[in-house]
């Protein structure tokens, strides 16, 4: 099956609750959405951005690739991807040129799918047909009440984990949030954290200790790289931690 059309634009969101992170504060989202053509079907992948300004960029980039997966046979899209990498190559292979090379192959792999008739895991080798899977809130506006009633909410629902944000300013709070879901969900349920790259190597040390004695699973705290935050590619200071 050969691409037809590619088409793309913009749509913006707005949660019906403020989600604010160690680092962000998003009260609006703005969705660049893409739809891929052929045969009378139709594949869809999107990619978010936290601006106008950086949606209009990975928009700008998304148009700029489409050109290239037009007439592309869906049995041939590992080799776009490469080659999707190394027309960007100059402006970049991260940041927006990842956002919109995922949201036109997300699209295109979804098009393939629906031409087999299969999902998409199936496409890509699944060994099995069920997974657990966690939910993501814990937003640090959430008072204690709203946060245990969501991590609730969400193991009610049969979630096998809940992940909060932790990374206020005062470790305290991180502390005494995260022993409160602990103590309201079931033993069995995981429970994780995730810092958005808030902490220096020395804070993200601390609080592993501090958190993993509240009986948390797993943290996450990939970091911005700069002279304060620990930055994902630090591989000695996460053996360190």
């Amino acid at each position: 099956m050969r691409i037809a059309t590619v088409h793309s634009g913009i749509c913006v969101l707005h949660p019906l609750v403020t989600a604010r992170t160690a680092i962000h504060r998003i009260d609006t989202l703005f969705n660049v959405v893409v739809e891929v053509r052929a045969e009378g079907l139709a594949g869809h992948g999107y990619a978010c951005a936290f601006t106008p300004e950086q949606a209009n960029a990975i928009h700008a980039l998304i148009r700029d690739l489409a050109a290239t997966l037009v007439g592309r046979d869906t049995v041939h899209l590992r080799q776009w991807w490469t080659e999707a990498l190394v027309r960007l190559n100059f402006v970049g292979r991260g940041g927006p040129s990842l956002s919109a090379i995922a949201a036109l192959d997300t699209a295109a792999w979804d098009l393939h799918a629906r031409a087999a008739n299969l999902p998409v895991h199936h496409l890509l080798g699944a060994s099995t047909e069920r997974i657990p899977v966690y939910a993501t809130g814990g937003w640090l506006d959430l008072d204690d009440d709203e946060l245990v009633r969501e991590a609730l909410g969400y193991e009610a629902a049969g979630y096998a984990g809940y992940k909060m944000k932790v990374g206020d300013p005062d470790w305290r709070a991180d502390v005494r949030r995260v022993t409160a879901v602990r103590a309201a969900l079931r033993p069995q349920t995981r429970l994780y954290v995730d810092a958005n790259q808030a902490w220096s190597r020395e804070e993200a040390a601390r609080m592993a200790r501090r958190l993993h004695d509240c009986g948390v699973d797993w943290l996450r705290i990939a970091g911005l790289g700069n002279h304060k935050h620990l930055s994902s590619a630090d591989c000695v200071g996460f053996l360190h931690i």
